[in-house]
């Protein structure tokens, strides 16, 4: 594994890479970071993944990334130009876009502002969206208002036990993940608490009519029993998107099998062109 910063759009950004093969880009969740990603568990990519390029990056104003104070620059539609910018300085010309919650939400905004760049999508744990979005932004916009008062911090603990990440069943079969998702979702630089949380405010999934567009092969991947990442936002997608299938996991023994449907659905969709070299998807 191979860890080093990488300067996009004029901010230094903390990047971690594995393996050797067709590039996958990897973004995490809100106010989270790699290290949350690995505690939990879902995007380890341990070494049966070694025959992709597996790129994780600490999206803006999170983990060891620089940010800025501007809520414009953490909305999700703007989210691709980071993951496009770090494609181009890596030589990158196509990937899979993939991430958890916020991050699959750059995850699709890639493939739909980027359609040429984009082989496939896999979107773990996607967030609340459309019509049910309001009432999560209010709560995004409750917490910009701690952050701008410095109570936010004393809030967080209270959170995660009332609509905990990961859920119960994930923390009952590795006891200790939600404190260490909890110590380094304390851990971003104070002032970027308020416009990480605003830009999140301003968000949401494109549209059906956006998303109905879009033909490249999509992995869902979501978990039961969480408010933030319901699995109704799941089964709105797989209506929508022409090329998708999804996996639920509803237990701890379903949760480690996660890895596995990804493996799967990467070796489906994708194939050798031996005349371009180039990685080919195929329909689902």
């Amino acid at each position: 594994m191979k860890a080093y910063f990488c300067t996009v759009n004029g901010r230094k950004l903390s990047i971690c890479e594995q393996g050797k093969g067709f590039p996958i880009i990897w973004m995490h969740g809100l106010m989270m970071n790699m290290k949350v990603d690995q505690a939990i568990g879902l995007a380890g990519f341990d070494g049966r993944f070694d025959n992709y390029r597996v790129i994780r990056i600490d999206a803006p104003g999170h983990g060891m990334s620089e940010g800025t104070l501007n809520s414009d620059d953490y909305k999700w539609s703007s989210l691709p130009s980071t993951i496009i910018g770090l494609a181009d300085q890596l030589g990158i010309d196509r990937f899979i876009a993939s991430g958890f919650s916020m991050g699959s939400a750059a995850a699709i905004e890639t493939a739909v502002q980027y359609p040429d760049r984009v082989e496939a999508v896999v979107l773990c744990m996607p967030p609340v969206i459309w019509e049910d979005r309001p009432v999560q932004c209010g709560s995004y916009l409750r917490m910009t208002e701690l952050a701008e008062q410095g109570r936010l911090l004393r809030f967080l603990p209270r959170l995660l036990n009332s609509t905990p990440v990961p859920v119960a069943f994930v923390e009952a079969g590795q006891p200790g993940t939600t404190s260490a998702v909890l110590d380094q979702m304390c851990s971003l630089r104070s002032e970027y608490y308020a416009p990480i949380l605003q830009g999140a405010a301003l968000s949401d999934y494109p549209n059906r009519e956006v998303l109905s567009l879009l033909t490249k092969p999509t992995l869902i991947i979501g978990w039961k029993d969480d408010p933030t990442h319901p699995q109704k936002s799941c089964d709105e997608l797989i209506k929508v998107l022409p090329n998708a299938k999804f996996h639920i996991a509803s237990c701890f023994d379903e949760f480690l099998q996660l890895k596995q449907h990804v493996e799967d659905f990467l070796s489906c969709i994708t194939a050798l062109n031996s005349s371009s070299g180039r990685m080919m998807p195929a329909q689902l």
